[in-house]
């Protein structure tokens, strides 16, 4: 007569399934981030590529937004607004694929949004690159918690129009929460009222471990 399975058998048996789980977790999740990491820093040598592409093409580095102007046809006229959220007019083309028209958010883009941007055309059009795995609302105050950013990154503004030669060794993008190009922490947009270090920390945006992606001007990631 064969012997049937004891309830102390049954409880050691999950104690031993769920140590294992416990030990296996973390691995999983160092692993998870290690390839979000990678993720990300892909991305980014691909845009930094296609900013010397857009180089090669303009003699210059793109302007982190570009605004309508009648007299050279609304295109490749820097924007000068008092916010970087004030939406310019249908001819405003941002360097990334961002919708800032009126009822966007920065992880929302209206449904009639046509992808583009004025890198586009030099990273084969593709918006996932601008997209952070790890590119989400971090900060628990944040009305968009949990939302993935429209861009995950921001150009550095102070490089626009520019060639190489004359940005030195200047970061010309960096993972980064909210409008997709920013000077400097005390100058971050947060389209609710953050404080200082929420500021801080959305502008460093630390996403991997504690560690950032950046994009240095000859190219590299």
């Amino acid at each position: 007569m064969r012997r049937g399975t004891s309830l102390i058998e049954v409880v050691i048996v999950f104690a031993i399934v769920a140590i294992m789980v416990g030990l296996l977790l973390p691995a999983v999740q160092r692993a998870r981030a290690a390839a979000n990491r990678t993720a990300c820093k892909s991305n980014l040598r691909q845009i930094g590529l296609g900013m010397h592409l857009y180089h090669e093409v303009h003699q210059r580095l793109p302007f982190a937004r570009t605004c309508p102007a009648p007299w050279q046809g609304g295109t490749d006229v820097k924007c000068l607004t008092a916010s970087p959220t004030t939406y310019t007019g249908p001819g405003e083309t941002w360097w990334a694929p961002n919708d800032n028209r009126p009822g966007a958010t920065q992880t929302d883009r209206l449904p009639d949004f046509k992808p583009a941007g004025g890198l586009a055309p030099f990273v084969e059009n593709s918006v996932r690159l601008f997209r952070c795995p790890d590119g989400s609302d971090r900060t628990p105050d944040s009305p968009t918690l949990g939302a993935h950013f429209q861009v995950a990154y921001a150009l550095n503004p102070d490089v626009g129009g520019k060639r190489l030669t004359e940005v030195g060794g200047s970061i010309l993008v960096s993972e980064h929460d909210d409008v997709p190009s920013c000077r400097g922490a005390a100058d971050h947009y947060t389209p609710w009222p953050a404080t200082a270090p929420q500021r801080l920390d959305r502008h460093e945006a630390k996403r991997h471990n504690g560690r950032a992606n950046f994009v240095y001007y000859d190219g590299s990631a």
